[in-house]
């Protein structure tokens, strides 16, 4: 099995510009990384939103300082973008769960912000985790991962569900 890298990201909004990212890559059933990381920038933006203060940063009470946090959207856009192209280069599929709008808005922002100099970087193909998942019901990724611990809306727990999840529909 090839590895893959499996991401979430958490938007200000459904449409608008991520906030925070989380990943893990697999190598068969082991996670061999994982990560995530958050902008302040846009954490502040995300207060706006009512629907993503009171489900995404109150309940989870996300970092505000420390390694995995950065001070603008394009710090984290560009953070994402060296863990995504180092794991491209090493070979992994570049997995996502549900990828439009959310994922895909983001990932266009990441290769816009090179002005041109990653275009032939862009994650083609991508694959999205929902088709496989939808086969076998389109389960509560949470639960039928079968992991514990994980947090609702949390980008690192919804990338761990959603790659757990998805080896588990394949073998279904």
């Amino acid at each position: 099995m090839a590895l893959r890298f499996m991401f979430d990201v958490n938007p200000v909004s459904l449409y608008g510009t991520g906030f925070a990212y989380g990943y893990v890559v697999m190598d068969g059933d082991i996670i061999v990384e994982s990560g995530e990381c958050y902008s302040r920038e846009g954490m502040v933006a995300a207060a706006n939103n009512k629907w993503v203060r009171e489900n995404i940063l109150e309940p989870l009470a996300l970092p505000v300082a420390g390694p995995n946090v950065v001070a603008t959207d394009l710090e984290l856009r560009n953070r994402f973008f060296s863990t995504y192209k180092r794991w491209k280069d090493a070979g992994a599929e570049i997995w996502s769960d549900c990828v439009w709008p959310m994922e895909a808005n983001f990932l266009s922002a990441v290769i816009a912000d090179g002005g041109g100099s990653r275009d032939r970087e862009r994650p083609y193909p991508i694959r999205d985790a929902m088709e496989i998942l939808q086969r076998v019901g389109d389960p509560d990724r949470n639960e039928y991962s079968g992991l514990d611990g994980l947090t609702e809306y949390h980008p690192l727990d919804d990338a761990k569900a959603s790659a757990v999840a998805l080896l588990r529909a394949e073998r279904e």
